[in-house]
C-alpha cells in the first residue's frame, strides 16, 4: 500500500531549505570526455534562487519546470505554456494548485523488480484523445509478443526502425527470443491507427548480457526492423547531449505500463540525478543516466527524452534499475553516447537497407513474420 505523509508549511519550508543547500552543492559534475556545455556555470545559482518558492514544481511540471525551460534551453522559441510544439501537446499540468504548499504530500518509494515508483506516483495518461498524430505519441508504440508475455515500449526512429530495450527480446540467459512480435505505433486503448506491424529483424549489442551491472545495462537497447514502414508522419531524433547540457533539464519518460488499462500510454516528468557515476563508461562507449522518472513493467524500451533547441531529443532508453538504486531515487536509462548513436545509425544501414555491417551488433532474423493486422 502506498504510504503518504502530510507536512505543515513550517516543516515544508525547513525541508525545502535543506534540499536547496544540497542541490546547490552538486553542480560541478562534468564528464572528463565531454564539453562543459553553455549552461553549467549558473545552474546552481538559478536553482537556489527559485527552488525555495516552488518545491514541488518539478513533480507537477509547473513553475520550476517552466523556469528550467526558459533559462536552460538554447532555443527561445519553445512555447512557455506547454512542453510540446503547441497547446495540443500539453504533457501535464503546468500550474501549481493554489493550496499546493498547504497540502504537500510525501510518499515512500515503491521498489520491486517490476515497479519503480520514486516517491509519489506522478504518471499521467497520455493520448486520451486517441489521436494518430498527437505528439509525442505518434512516435511511440507498444511491442507485443505473440506468446502474450514481456510486452514493452518502443520509439520510431526511422522509416521502419524502432528503438527499444534489448532485454525485451531475450530470455533470462540473454538468448534471443524468436517469438513473433508486433509493434503498434500510437496505440491508445484498442485503437491501432497504423496497424500492428510485425518485427522482421532485431539488432542487439554484443556487449549486452545477463546481469544488472551498469556495464551490462548500458547496452540494454535494441534496434528493431519492422516488416514495412508504418508511413508515420515523423520520427524521434536520437542524439547525444553532453552532461553539461542535460544537467538541470526535465527528463520525460513515456511507455505502456502493465499496471494500467491495457493499451494505454502514460508519461512522467523527472529530473536527472546529481549522482551520475556511470554516465560515461569506457571513454563514451556506453553510459547510464540516472533519473527520477517513475517506471513500471511494460515501459521498458520507451524513450527518455528532453527538449533541446525546440526539438525532442531521445537521449536514453528507459530500462529500469536494480531495486537498491530505486530505493535511493534512481531509475536507469541506457544512454545514447556518441558511440551508441553511431551504432544505432549503422543498424539502419545494414544490408539491404545500406552497405554497413557493424560487428558490435548481434543480428537476429525472426523465423515467423505474420502479416500486418489492421
Amino acid at each position: 500500500m502506498l504510504t503518504r505523509y502530510r507536512f505543515s508549511s513550517t516543516t515544508l519550508a525547513t525541508f525545502s531549505a535543506a534540499l536547496v543547500l544540497a542541490l546547490g552543492s552538486s553542480t560541478g559534475c562534468v564528464d572528463e570526455g565531454e564539453d562543459l556545455g553553455p549552461i553549467e556555470g549558473e545552474l546552481g545559482a538559478q536553482l537556489d534562487a527559485e527552488f525555495d518558492a516552488s518545491f514541488d514544481a518539478a513533480e507537477l511540471g509547473s513553475e520550476l519546470e517552466l523556469s528550467f525551460e526558459a533559462n536552460l534551453l538554447e532555443s527561445e522559441e519553445e512555447p512557455r505554456a506547454t512542453l510540446g510544439e503547441g497547446s495540443g501537446e500539453l504533457l501535464g499540468p503546468v500550474d501549481l494548485p493554489e493550496d499546493s504548499t498547504e497540502n504537500f504530500v510525501a510518499c515512500l518509494s515503491q521498489c520491486t523488480s517490476s515497479e519503480m515508483i520514486i516517491g509519489c506516483d506522478n504518471r499521467e495518461q497520455g493520448n486520451v484523445q486517441q489521436s494518430a498524430t498527437a505528439g509525442p505519441y505518434d512516435m511511440i508504440g507498444q511491442f507485443e509478443h505473440q506468446d502474450g508475455g514481456g510486452d514493452c515500449t518502443g520509439t520510431l526512429i526511422g522509416d521502419k526502425f524502432v528503438l527499444g530495450a534489448a532485454h525485451c527480446f531475450v530470455n533470462n540467459q540473454a538468448n534471443f527470443n524468436d517469438e513473433p512480435t508486433g509493434f503498434s505505433l500510437s496505440q491508445s486503448w484498442g485503437s491501432e491507427p497504423y496497424g500492428k506491424i510485425y518485427a522482421k529483424r532485431v539488432f542487439i549489442p554484443t556487449a549486452f548480457g545477463a546481469g544488472q551491472s551498469p556495464e551490462v545495462k548500458a547496452f540494454d537497447y535494441a534496434v528493431v526492423e519492422l516488416a514495412h514502414s508504418p508511413n508515420a508522419p515523423r520520427t524521434m531524433d536520437v542524439d547525444y547531449l553532453s552532461w553539461g547540457t542535460l544537467s538541470g533539464r526535465t527528463s520525460i519518460a513515456v511507455g505502456y505500463p502493465y499496471d494500467k488499462a491495457e493499451g494505454t500510454v502514460w508519461y512522467d516528468h523527472g529530473v536527472f540525478s546529481a549522482s551520475q557515476d556511470d554516465k560515461w563508461i569506457n571513454g563514451g562507449e556506453s553510459g547510464i543516466l540516472r533519473v527520477s522518472n517513475d517506471g513500471v513493467g511494460g515501459m521498458s524500451g520507451g524513450p527518455l527524452y528532453v527538449w533541446y533547441g525546440g526539438v525532442r531529443k531521445l537521449v536514453g532508453v528507459f530500462i529500469g534499475s536494480p531495486e537498491e538504486e530505486c530505493e535511493v531515487g534512481h531509475v536507469w536509462a541506457a544512454r545514447m553516447t556518441p558511440e551508441a548513436v553511431e551504432r544505432v545509425e549503422n543498424a539502419m544501414l545494414y544490408p539491404p537497407n545500406g552497405n554497413v555491417i557493424d560487428f558490435s551488433w548481434e543480428v537476429h532474423d525472426f523465423s515467423s513474420v505474420p502479416p500486418t493486422e489492421y
